[in-house]
This record gives structure tokens, C-alpha cells and sequence, in this order.
């Protein structure tokens, strides 16, 4: 009788009588609880006895079921409200975002529907539907012509809330909001009428993302579940793979190194894949001391909760595109800062990278640099880069207290071509004065009032100096960009010694595997 109850009651009962044969049965961690992770939450795949969140339980499977119940409840998973077998897989990945919202991006959280119920006859796909099982996505708003059309909200304030990120450079504004199971129906048939080729070479494709204005958009095969961006500006074909063909280690996945012997101290040391050299057969590491390292395939594991949890099994890619996302979320790579960095009304998930391979940083004279880029499928520029500065050390390590950026060369390369030089005064119109702790805003730092515009108040602003700009498409679409800056010492107007040069290390110009 014991298997007919739910968890909550099988453990009441086991409190009730230590004696009796159906507290027995109820307390036993095997085979009770083995059938409940099987017939409740469809646990058959687990590599081990795991947590939703990669809690390693030890085989107590009593434990386990506990945790997935948990983490039901933070999904509202209820077989009423699903109508559909629960997506184990799925329901560990959105309870995972969720909590990450909960403690960072709590107005995001929000903004999530209720779960979708309904089953879907043109989704062939197995698990497709797990998407919006458990939060039918967002309550997101669009411009007036495309809410009209999609039955969604008209824009007012909140274009940055995004689900699953954005970036901000000059005039193009990114956040990727998730569409409800209907309102993604809608878009995909707004999109087909106004882009008839679309529908011709891509019908079985369906939006399920996009931004406010339809600047960007994600659309997933409903027939395998393929992830992909629709390239409305960037040339070629109209949509490009947003995750790889197969699951497997990529460019951005954190590793565990392993069976060094020339170098038995990194071993079980973390790290980022960087680039895969062909030639040599080898992976460059990124670790989180920032060294690099060229490593065997045989000498990385996978450290993801989803690798060691479900092994090597074989999901629909986006899947594989949801839960890499939200991994990059647990490890800090995204973050909840405003997108336009003289906009603090802007906040909301930033896609641009603050750790992993596509960050590089170097130290010159006092002076610390710190990169990002990010893929631009929508965009004819291909590439948004980040840079910011700020002082490290102490005045008198440095031998100023300040200094002021003056001008800047770019060194951007395709592989296998001659460097592009681009010379310039300042950055996007600025010229920094940076100071312990921060920078100081004024007309000479800036003399075309950008902050100002935004309502900022001159004086100390905290934290680095942060601008965002782009960087154009190449023919091989690889390649990298670096440079130096050069910088007086005290100000322009008041130097306090000769002017000194700064490096921006070389960061990847390359179209990574998953495309936000």
C-alpha cells in the first residue's frame, strides 16, 4: 500500500510507528523510494542518486526524492496543472533558474507565467514541450505593431527584463525575453507573413524568443529540437546554429583537469575551454589564474551538474542551450548589471561575459584592463566588445594618484591576414580620469555629456570605467582583437609626468558554440 502514497505521506507514516510494517516500508530507502524518483519524476536516466541540482545523496534516494519535491515546488509542478508526464531534465534546469533569479534577478522572476498545460501537434520533438511545462514564459512587451499582431503588451518601461539576457552598443538594444507557448505561435506566423522565406525554407522552425522590436529573434526545430538565431542583417542564410549538432564538451564549458604528469600540480584544478587546436590535438584551458594551458581531450572532465548527472545521453539542443545558459548564471559568467553602463536604469541580465575565455585582463603600470566579447548573429557588425579600466595597487606603487586616457590603437586581425590598425582619440567620445576606487565624471572626462544625459551627476563615480563598441565581420569570421591605450599621468591639462602606454591583452573574435 506503502507505493500508492506520496512522498509527504510515506514519511508521515514512518513517523507514526517505528513498529509497524508500513513505517518500515515507508523509512526504506530502497526499493520504496527508487520507485518514487522512476514513477514520480522519471528519474530513469541519472547517472547516480542525485539532487535536482547535482547533489551528490550517496545512494539515499530518500534524500533525493526530497530535494526533487523541493525543487517541484518551486516550479509549481503538479500532475493537474501539467497534463503531461513530469520532464525530470527540464524541471531540475528551470528550478536551478530559478533560484538563481530569486537570489539576483528577482524583478525577472516576475515576470514568468504559469506553467502551459496544453499538448502541441506540430512539436514532434520528445521533451520539446518541457520548455514551458513548468513557466509558460514572460509577460513580455513588444512594440505596438508586433503586440497587436502577437496579442502581447504594449512596450511602456521594462524592455531589459529579459529572460535570457541582452547587450547594449550605440543605437541597438538586446533582451531576449521567453514567449509564452501562444504568444511564440503568434510571432512565428507574424514572422512567415512578413518574411515569406522563412516559412519556405524553415517551416517546421517556431519562435520562442525575442527581443522587444524583433531586432533579434530564437527559433527551435520542432522536429529535433535544434536551436537557432534568425540572421535578419547578418548575410547568408536566414537562421545559424545557436547550439552544437551533439552534446559534448565546447568552447565556454568549465573542466576539471586530470592525469597531468608533466604538470601533477594543476591536476584537479578548474578551468575554461578556450579554443580547440586542430593541429595539435589539444584544448587551451583558461584558469581562473588566468594562465593558459594546451591539454589533451583525455586530460579535461566535464564539471557540470548536467554531465554528472545525466552522463553523455543525447537531448534535444535546446535543452542543451537552456541548461548551458543557466549554468553560465551559476558561475557568474552573466551578470544582473545595466547593460548601457551610463544607464543604471538599464539593469537586467547582461550577456556580456564576466569570467570564462572570452574575458581577458592585464595590469600595465598600475593600470588594469579587463575585456569581453560577445557574438552578434542579428548584428552586420558581428562582435559587441566590452573594455573597462580601473586602478589597482596604490598611489605610491604607481607614482600617481591619477591619470586620463588620452588616446587608443586597435590591433584587429583576421587568421591568417595582415593586423588592421585603428587609431583614435579617447573611447566612444570619452577620456577617463580614473582614481582609486573609481573614476571622476566632469567635462573632461566627459566633454559630450553622455552621462549627464542620463541623469548622472558629476563627481566619483564608483567601480571601473566601463564602454561598450563593436567590432565589424571578417571573411572567416576568426580572428582577435587587442591593442594598447595611452594614458598621462594627473590629467591631459595637468600631467604630472610623461605619457605611458597601456596593453589591452588579445581577445577571440570567433563564432562560439551557443549563440545568446
Amino acid at each position: 500500500m506503502a507505493l500508492f502514497l506520496d512522498p509527504c505521506s510515506s514519511a508521515r507514516l514512518s513517523a507514526t510507528s517505528s513498529s509497524s510494517i508500513l513505517s518500515r516500508t515507508a523509512a526504506s530507502k530502497s526499493p520504496l523510494w527508487t520507485l518514487y524518483a522512476k514513477h514520480t519524476f522519471g528519474l530513469d536516466g541519472l547517472q547516480g542518486c542525485y539532487g535536482p541540482s547535482g547533489e551528490d545523496c550517496k545512494g539515499n534516494w530518500a534524500r533525493a526524492v526530497g530535494l526533487w519535491h523541493l525543487a517541484g515546488t518551486k516550479v509549481d509542478m503538479t500532475p493537474d496543472a501539467a497534463k503531461q508526464p513530469f520532464n525530470a531534465r527540464w524541471m531540475s534546469a528551470w528550478s536551478r533558474l530559478r533560484t538563481w533569479l530569486s537570489a539576483h534577478a528577482p524583478e525577472v522572476l516576475e515576470t514568468l507565467n504559469p506553467g502551459h498545460s496544453a499538448a502541441s501537434s506540430d512539436i514532434k520533438c520528445p521533451g520539446l514541450l518541457g520548455l514551458w511545462q513548468y513557466f509558460d514564459g514572460q509577460n513580455a512587451p513588444m512594440v505596438p505593431q508586433v503586440a497587436s499582431a502577437t496579442g502581447s503588451p504594449v512596450l511602456g518601461d521594462g524592455w531589459n527584463q529579459g529572460l535570457f539576457g541582452g547587450y547594449a552598443v550605440y543605437d541597438h538594444e538586446v533582451s531576449m525575453s521567453l514567449l509564452s507557448f501562444e504568444v511564440g505561435l503568434r510571432t512565428t506566423e507574424f514572422l512567415h507573413n512578413h518574411v515569406p522565406p522563412l516559412k519556405e525554407k524553415h517551416p517546421t522552425k517556431r519562435v520562442f524568443a525575442c527581443t522587444y522590436n524583433l531586432n533579434k529573434i530564437m527559433l527551435v526545430d520542432t522536429r529535433d529540437g535544434a536551436v537557432y538565431v534568425f540572421r535578419s542583417g547578418g548575410g547568408g542564410d536566414l537562421v545559424e546554429p545557436a547550439a552544437p549538432a551533439q552534446s559534448g564538451l565546447g568552447e565556454g564549458d568549465e573542466v576539471c583537469l586530470k592525469g597531468l604528469e608533466a604538470r601533477p600540480d594543476l591536476n584537479g584544478q578548474r578551468g575554461f575551454l578556450g579554443e580547440f587546436d586542430s593541429s595539435k590535438e589539444r584544448w587551451q584551458v583558461k584558469m581562473s589564474d588566468g594562465t593558459d594551458h594546451l591539454v589533451k581531450p583525455s586530460n579535461v572532465d566535464a564539471t557540470s551538474a548536467e554531465a554528472l548527472m545525466w552522463g553523455s545521453a543525447e537531448v534535444p539542443g535546446l535543452l542543451r542551450w537552456f541548461e548551458e545558459y543557466v549554468r553560465r548564471l551559476e558561475c557568474g559568467i552573466y551578470a544582473n548589471i545595466p547593460h548601457r553602463p551610463e544607464d543604471v536604469t538599464s539593469k537586467g541580465i547582461c550577456l556580456m561575459p564576466m569570467a570564462g575565455p572570452q574575458v581577458t585582463s592585464c595590469v600595465t603600470k598600475g593600470v588594469e584592463i579587463t575585456s569581453s566579447v560577445t557574438y552578434m548573429a542579428e548584428h552586420r557588425q558581428g562582435w559587441t566588445y566590452s573594455i573597462s579600466f580601473r586602478l589597482v595597487g596604490t598611489a605610491q606603487e604607481r607614482g600617481f594618484k591619477t591619470c586620463q586616457l588620452k588616446s587608443r590603437t586597435w590591433i584587429i586581425q583576421e587568421d591568417g591576414q595582415q593586423p588592421e590598425h585603428v587609431n583614435g582619440e579617447g573611447v566612444i567620445g570619452f577620456f577617463p580620469i580614473l582614481e582609486d576606487g573609481g573614476w571622476q565624471l566632469n567635462r573632461e572626462s566627459d566633454p559630450n555629456r553622455q552621462y549627464e544625459q542620463s541623469g548622472r551627476r558629476n563627481g566619483h563615480v564608483p567601480g571601473p570605467f566601463r564602454y561598450q563598441s563593436c567590432s565589424g565581420r571578417s571573411a572567416s569570421m576568426c580572428g582577435s582583437f587587442s591593442g594598447h591605450l595611452q594614458f598621462f599621468p594627473g590629467t591631459i591639462r595637468r600631467p604630472e609626468g610623461a605619457p605611458f602606454d597601456v596593453t589591452l591583452a588579445k581577445f577571440p573574435l570567433r563564432v562560439p558554440g551557443y549563440i545568446y
